[in-house]
């Protein structure tokens, strides 16, 4: 059990979760009405001892989430309400989790990148004491991602796709939903995108609130010796929060035929229908793209740190 000058940190236990919660949602400014949300999206079931809470009489003020995959440990999630910031718990949680994640036996320390699980991207630039903390402790900004944010309570008729659905219908082409009894036949298409596509896109199927939009060639694909073929692209939302878009992907020889336009409003109008007011397209890479089709603009900037254990 490690010391603060002012209280302790221990091992966080699920009976914790409530105080939890609350210290996001007083911490996370920037997070809106969801941050409590995002101590169960990122709680390390798996490795529940990667879970700290800084402890002061008896009352939690801080905690810290991590997770391991493969041979990197991630820091998920450390946050201290601001009644008790300037005590030394926020450096005593990094080193507590820290010691734990190698213990672990990681060979490099992250924060941010945690797929398939992520609240995201890495650290939010202006959550700057977050910055300051790690980059006094070691870390290296390694790169930058950013979020963009389309609004779409003024989207107007940007995110109808009827004319667009059956322009895609006479080349062969419909769109529908990703369904329970497509699992088998698209995984190793989902695969071939790499990285955590597969888990996530697959998420859309058990997590309430989200869902995958599939382009299918309307043939089933040719003579169906292969079943991958028939899928052509793909899009969700809601995987991790639920104002969020992503992953989305398009195979390749089929792109420019319109289809991650489709798909991307598609995913987008069930979001508004849903009664957001706007949507996060997270850590984005064409961003031209999304400005381009839906009027996107970047909004949040995160940098990614790590370290060696």
């Amino acid at each position: 059990m490690a010391a603060t000058a002012a209280g302790h940190v221990r091992g966080a236990e699920p009976a914790d979760i409530p105080a939890l919660r609350r210290i996001a949602v007083d911490t996370l400014r920037w997070d809106g009405p969801d941050a409590g949300s995002l101590v169960d999206l990122v709680w390390p079931h798996e490795r529940p001892e990667l879970a700290v809470v800084a402890v002061e009489n008896a009352v939690p003020v801080g905690f810290a989430l991590g997770s391991v995959r493969g041979e990197s440990g991630h820091i998920n999630l450390l946050a201290v309400t601001p009644q008790a910031r300037h005590r030394g718990h926020a450096r005593a949680l990094l080193r507590e989790l820290e010691a734990r994640l190698e213990a672990a036996g990681v060979q490099r320390i992250h924060v941010g990148g945690a797929s398939p699980r992520f609240a995201w991207a890495g650290v939010d630039v202006r959550y700057s004491a977050a910055g300051f903390l790690l980059e006094s402790a070691g870390y290296v900004r390694a790169y930058q991602a950013v979020n963009m944010t389309v609004d779409l309570a003024d989207a107007g008729t940007r995110l109808d796709t009827a004319e667009a659905e059956k322009a895609l219908a006479a080349q062969g082409v419909t769109l529908r939903p990703l369904r329970e009894d497509d699992r088998a036949a698209i995984t190793p298409w989902l695969a071939s995108f790499g990285g955590t596509w597969l888990e996530e896109t697959l998420a859309t199927l058990e997590r309430p609130g989200a869902r995958c939009h599939l382009a299918v060639r309307a043939d089933g694909g040719a003579d169906g010796a292969d079943p991958t073929a028939a899928y052509l692209g793909f899009a969700c939302h809601g995987v991790n929060r639920a104002d969020w878009f992503g992953p989305m992907g398009t195979r390749e020889g089929e792109r420019g035929r319109g289809i991650g336009s489709v798909l991307l409003r598609r995913c987008l109008a069930d979001l508004r229908e849903a009664g957001h007011e706007s949507a996060q397209i997270a850590w984005v890479g064409p961003t031209v793209f999304y400005a381009k089709v839906v009027d996107a603009y970047v909004e949040r900037v995160f940098w990614i740190y790590s370290k060696e254990a």
